[in-house]
């Protein structure tokens, strides 16, 4: 079985940020949703898939360097996004010399394709990656040259080649549900919306936008036509344990049926209570 090695940069503020002394991440750790629905595509095509978030595990570029050269993945891929363009460009040259794997590039930075290019990177997908996976993971191993790829930009003699924009996934219910594991209920939190403050999960019900906001990606990311996920879709996931349940009592996110069944049994919040000052001392020592 391949595996393939999905990464996220932290943005880390400019120079001249008031809080330039505080790492941004203190502030804004969010799941990375998309990182976690391709993780369940490849899952499910029979590839194993690690997530290496910076916003949670706080490694050093330099460290990430090393880590990579160790390592022998199908493919790297990066999620990418305006905000860490050039530090992931910077990466890039740095890090083609070194691996062998190759260099994927998605994500809403996926309209800077020809600095990701230029800079290294082996191929950039534009917008939903679900369908495409199929085919770039055939690419990745050598099997199809990257023009078999839909979305797809790379470099071919004679410059950098667009193939056509694959067809959006009509029905968001047939995609799997993301892959949140391992579990980890103090990883993130987010300081920017007041109430949001203790660690959370994120889902989706609906891709696309009908409108036309310039500051916006989404209708670039998941095109004008809204696509919804059915109702008994959205619960189903909920309900079989693949987003965590908040325990207002606690400062942790817990799996939801077996919370609810700890509920039930002990009539109160013996599964979490006990854990609750650990939890909260070792996510104020990580932020230090």
């Amino acid at each position: 079985m391949s595996c393939v090695i999905l990464i996220h940069l932290a943005f880390d503020p400019p120079s001249g940020h008031v809080d330039k002394k505080i790492r941004y991440q203190r502030i804004q750790r969010r799941p990375q949703l998309g990182l976690q629905y391709i993780a369940a595509v490849l899952e499910n095509l029979g590839h194993a898939t690690e997530i290496w978030d910076q916003a949670v595990e706080r490694f050093t570029m330099e460290s990430l360097l090393a880590r990579m050269s160790r390592t022998k993945p199908l493919f790297f891929g990066y999620y990418s996004h305006s905000f860490v363009r050039d530090k992931l460009c910077r990466h890039l040259r740095q890090i083609k010399p070194i691996v062998s794997s190759k260099l994927i590039v998605g994500g809403p930075g996926a309209l800077h394709a020809k600095d990701f290019l230029e800079a290294g990177a082996d191929g950039v997908v534009r917008g939903e990656a679900e369908a495409v996976l199929p085919a770039l993971v055939r690419f990745c191993g050598g099997e199809i040259p990257g023009g078999s790829v839909p979305s797809f930009a790379f470099f071919e003699p004679g410059g950098i080649h667009s193939t056509p924009t694959a067809t959006p996934i009509a029905d968001l219910d047939t995609l799997p549900y993301p892959k949140r594991e391992p579990f980890q209920p103090d990883a993130y939190h987010d300081y920017f919306i007041p109430t949001m403050r203790s660690p959370y999960a994120t889902l989706i019900t609906s891709r696309g936008c009908p409108y036309t906001c310039t500051f916006c990606g989404s209708p670039t990311q998941w095109g004008h036509k809204v696509r919804q996920r059915s109702v008994e879709n959205v619960l189903s996931e909920e309900q079989k344990g693949r987003v965590p349940a908040w325990c207002p009592l606690c400062p942790t996110l817990q799996p939801a049926p077996a919370h609810r069944a700890t509920h039930r049994a002990t009539r109160g919040c013996a599964f979490c209570t006990p854990t609750a000052s650990a939890a909260r001392e070792k996510r104020n020592s990580s932020d230090s």
